[in-house]
Order: C-alpha cells, then structure tokens, then sequence
C-alpha cells in the first residue's frame, strides 16, 4: 500500500512551474556624479579645455580644474603615469576626480567637496558655489 500511494504521489506531484528571468547587469549608482557636474561648471563653465593660471601663478587644467601637484599625488597614489596635460581629457579627469571624491567620507558630501578646493575658511564659500549648482 506505501509503495502504491508513492507511486501516486510521484505521478500527480510534480515541481512547481517557473518562469525563466533574465538578470541585467546595471552600471552602479555613483554617489559622486552630480558634484562632478557641479565642479565642472564652478571651475570650468563645463569646459574640457579650459586651461587657467590663477593669481597666484598655479596653473589649473581641465573640466573640473585640476593642479599639477594633484596628478602627482593621483600617480603616486595608483602608480599611473599622467600628465597635467592628460587633465584636459574628460574621462581621465573624471576618474582622477571620482579617485579622490571615493577617497573621502561617502555621508560627508561637504567635506568631499570643499576637499577638492583646498583647505581653510574659503573652501565654505566654494561649497556654497557648488551646492547652487547642485
């Protein structure tokens, strides 16, 4: 009698039927990507070329106006070999700016930004240029 009502079981029971799915692949979500925008139009007026020597003779090159001594740090930091000229790219500019933007506190978006202008009382006023853009 086991072995009959197993065989019924077995006959009538069957594995649920599932439908097939397809998992895509989503480029992740940058945390970053806005103030990248921002800082370009702040530094630049977004312009990939732009290339500035301020008033005090450092020159600043690229979108988001990047210094000679930040590439340095950015190569001795990945062991890449760029050059200031390199900044006026925008896919490498953008990747020395998401490298250092990645470095700081991701809840601390202030801190990230005025980071990226310096240090002291006057990186508060370019949060507040920056922010307007947001």
């Amino acid at each position: 009698m086991k072995i009959l009502i197993f065989i019924f079981l077995t006959v009538i029971c069957k594995a649920p039927e599932y439908r097939s799915f397809t998992i895509v692949k989503v480029d992740g979500i940058n945390p970053y990507e806005a103030i990248w925008v921002a800082t370009g139009k702040v530094e630049s007026n977004s312009n990939p070329k732009a290339d500035v020597i301020d008033i005090n003779g450092s020159r600043s090159k690229g979108i988001v106006q990047i210094q000679q001594s930040r590439v340095d740090d950015f190569n001795r930091l990945t062991g890449k070999h760029y050059t200031h000229d390199d900044m006026l790219k925008v896919e490498i500019s953008k990747e020395v700016f998401m490298f250092f933007a990645s470095r700081g506190n991701l809840y601390d978006m202030d801190k990230i930004i005025r980071d990226w202008n310096g240090s002291g009382p006057m990186t508060y006023d370019y949060l507040k240029k920056i922010k307007a853009k947001l």
